[in-house]
């Protein structure tokens, strides 16, 4: 048989179970305005050359709201997937009906179709992979509370329409597709409001940021609070999460100044990985239901703590954010609180903002900031670490042997280098640099 005849009949015959698509989260709770979701690519086999594929919006389970995607950008995996690590060699990406390409705004689209070749010269390819990110829908949801709309993979978007498929060895296979998603319109509670706060600090530093919760942002709230969930969302091409917790936060005083009944956190990407990024948080207050949160603004729920991982371009930083949702984890954690045992959900939230700002130049050893390395350098160090002096600006100054710890030998290397014939400081030393290596300080 010829490989033009393998082609149409692979890609005419039952889905090929090697390859998926699917979209994330898979329901989506919206009390109306836009939302983010994404597009993700599933293999077993390695050696993709490039697919296709469209969504476009229909009515969902209980038709009287709509859903319009009004824009759309390529996926972070996808930008670097091709040739020298740059993006593909042929990529479409086109909104409709007003066939506008993908980046620039379009109020009124209801469908939109991908397009990907990676390489025309066939030597970068996709391998297998659990979660490759596609594309990203920035989407507006309205219509009437109640009702629901669906995004759905589709063959009949675009013109000529798009068909799904995925390209192995020159041929086209039909992918498995995610059966759509169920966008559900909620009434919404505006006295609810989720906010994380903002942070700035130097690339490869850690950072810590508090999730905040609101729960009488109009001032006229007349209900006791039983618990909430949420999810904190980051981009893991940027940041990477270490760790997130109750601990010396409000939560842990909330049942009567006890912790309360229940208090998880959930890590994602769990299933599948690459899907989500960040972190989740449920909480209820006391099982028998009787200890209830009066209504209160500013309430720290819990602190995530960040290494900021990617390098900013200097001199212009970085800037990210960390977006509260109610799409992470499978199943998907819902943002919401508990009131007489019902799930509100809020009208808005507040996404933390955080800037990586370039690291300042600095003299390895200069711990004191005066400009010299001496001998007051290493009785500084002492003194900030012992006697609870001032810190050294920037810490890594007083990192004087870079082992990314600041402690009493860095104080003693100064003194040997001085007087004993010791070795220097590594760099930046003795001229003023960005340290060489990434370490935590």
């Amino acid at each position: 048989m010829c490989a033009g005849a393998t082609a149409i009949i692979a890609a005419e015959g039952d889905p090929d179970a090697r390859f998926g698509f699917w979209i994330d989260p898979p329901v989506l709770d919206s009390p109306g305005g836009s939302a983010t979701l994404k597009v993700f690519l599933g293999s077993t086999a390695d050696r993709v050359q490039g697919w296709s594929f469209g969504i476009k919006g229909t009515d969902g389970a209980i038709p009287g709201a709509m859903v319009r995607i009004v824009n759309a950008q390529a996926g972070g995996d996808l930008m670097t997937a091709g040739p020298g690590g740059g993006p593909p060699g042929f990529l479409s990406c086109t909104l409709w009906p007003a066939e506008t390409e993908c980046g620039v705004p379009c109020p009124d689209c209801t469908a939109v179709t991908q397009g990907v070749v990676l390489d025309f010269l066939q030597q970068t390819f996709v391998n297998a992979t659990t979660g490759f990110h596609l594309l990203t829908l920035s989407i507006e949801v309205g219509g009437e509370a109640g009702a629901s709309a669906r995004l759905d993979f589709t063959d009949e978007a675009g013109v000529p329409p798009i068909k799904a498929l995925v390209v192995l060895d020159g041929l086209s296979y039909v992918p498995a597709r995610q059966d759509g998603i169920e966008i559900r319109r909620v009434e919404c509670a505006p006295d609810f409001y989720p906010r994380v706060a903002s942070v700035t600090g130097a690339h490869g530093t850690q950072q810590t940021v508090g999730v905040y919760l609101d729960f009488n942002r109009t001032g006229n709230a007349a209900f006791d609070v039983q618990g909430w969930s949420f999810g904190i969302r980051h981009d893991p091409h940027v940041l990477d999460l270490l760790d997130a917790t109750a601990d010396g936060t409000d939560t842990m005083h909330v049942r009567n100044g006890a912790e309360p009944d229940f208090n998880q956190f959930r890590f994602v990407p769990a299933d599948p990985p690459g899907a989500t990024e960040g972190f989740t948080h449920g909480v209820v207050i006391d099982f028998q239901t009787g200890i209830t949160l009066a209504p209160r603004n500013n309430f720290l729920d819990c602190a995530a703590r960040y290494r900021l991982a990617a390098e900013p371009p200097c001199p212009e930083p970085i800037v990210t954010h960390l977006t509260p949702t109610g799409a992470l984890g499978v199943p998907a954690v819902r943002m919401i609180m508990v009131v007489d045992g019902e799930s509100l959900v809020p009208c808005a939230s507040g996404a933390g903002e955080v800037r990586i700002a370039c690291s300042a130049p600095f003299v390895r050893g200069n711990s004191n900031g005066d400009g010299r390395v001496d001998i007051a350098d290493g009785v500084f160090i002492f003194y900030y670490l012992f006697r609870g002096g001032r810190a050294p600006v920037p810490l890594d100054a007083a990192d004087v042997n870079d082992d990314g710890a600041v402690d009493s030998s860095d104080g003693v290397y100064i003194v040997y280098h001085q007087f004993l014939n010791g070795p220097p400081p590594p760099p930046p030393f003795p001229l003023a640099g960005l340290d060489p290596t990434s370490d935590n300080l």
